[in-house]
């Protein structure tokens, strides 16, 4: 297996380190640990320099955390690799352990299990870790003695700009919206979490932290099955979750925009059901203002009953979000 990744990298890397038994990590700069905790066994190589410490690009703290749970910690001045092995799962790209990268930064990254290619960055670590300055206590004591300069860029008010609303984008069929499909659900459409639990354990499935997922079932027929082929494994679509209510045919009222619900990581069948798992921390180009998003679609559902029945009859009801807007006449 060999992906070239983007917007979901970190919910990947996120996934795979939560899970991992080990984890040897060589990242230049480490503010925060939000992403990656390294605990006894894991190797963590960053540029620990004054000039990293003094500017904040590597935090002192997240060192110390990592050290008191027992991860080895080295510091290897002007290093600029980004290396992630989680135990037989090797990430390369751009990223390094911070905030920005997560949230605010375009990152690529490429994913491999292949056997060589891990031989060869293990290879490239160890020589790291070689002529690398492990930090015990006494390098703490000496960075803890830096003066951190808190560096915020200056920010006009007329320079921030707005997140589009997403009821503009579907009103206007942005091409924003065609990375996206969008997923109704009910209430009922759960399963319980010990059974999704061992289920992806059987078939080998790696879920996410369990604040970072949530999933919901489908009855697992092929056209399901056919239907996420398509519009997730293959396209790597997004997806928009609204809890809904139906009657027998037709979706009847649309409750809430479910914020929760933006990536599609995996499904797998549990108990003839499809149960479908979706990463929750990514950060959408658009904002929701689910209030107004709301109101709006029930009013072209009521005045376009129809639209609801041919929502209801759609495999899985996922639907391409500017066939969405299509059908209920936005």
């Amino acid at each position: 297996m060999i992906d070239l990744l983007s917007s979901s990298l970190w919910p990947e890397i996120e996934t795979y380190a939560y899970n991992s038994k080990r984890k040897i990590v060589a990242a230049a700069y480490v503010s925060n640990d939000i992403q990656i905790k390294f605990n006894k066994g894991d190797i963590l190589i960053v540029d620990a320099s004054d000039e990293c410490i003094s500017s904040g690009s590597t935090s002192r703290q997240i060192i110390k955390s990592a050290i008191e749970r027992k991860a080895r910690v080295y510091s290897l001045k002007n290093l600029h690799a980004k290396i992630y092995i989680l135990d037989d799962i090797l990430f390369i790209g751009s990223s390094n352990i911070s905030r920005s990268s997560k949230y605010k930064l375009h990152e690529v990254g490429l994913i491999s299990d292949d056997n060589e290619l891990i031989k060869k960055a293990r290879k490239i670590v160890n020589e790291y870790v070689r002529i690398s300055k492990r930090i015990d206590y006494k390098f703490l004591k000496h960075i803890y003695s830096i003066k951190v300069k808190k560096i915020f860029p200056l920010v006009r008010s007329n320079q921030i700009k707005e997140k589009p609303k997403l009821i503009d984008l579907l009103i206007k069929k942005s091409p924003i919206v065609n990375d996206y499909v969008i997923f109704l659900y009910e209430n009922d459409a759960t399963l319980k979490s010990r059974d999704i639990r061992r289920q992806a354990k059987k078939k080998g499935f790696i879920l996410p932290p369990a604040k970072n997922w949530t999933w919901y079932e489908d009855t697992a027929t092929s056209e399901t099955r056919r239907l996420y082929k398509r519009y997730f494994q293959k396209s790597g679509l997004k997806a928009i979750g609204f809890l809904v209510k139906s009657n027998n045919n037709a979706i009847t009222k649309f409750i809430r925009v479910d914020e929760s619900i933006q990536i599609y990581i995996n499904h797998f069948t549990v108990e003839n059901k499809i149960a479908s798992n979706f990463i929750d921390d990514y950060r959408t180009p658009f904002t929701f203002n689910n209030g107004t998003l709301i109101k709006r679609i029930n009013k072209l559902l009521d005045d376009k009953p129809i639209a609801g029945i041919r929502l209801a009859n759609k495999p899985a009801w996922i639907v391409p979000a500017i066939e969405f807007t299509k059908l209920l006449g936005f």
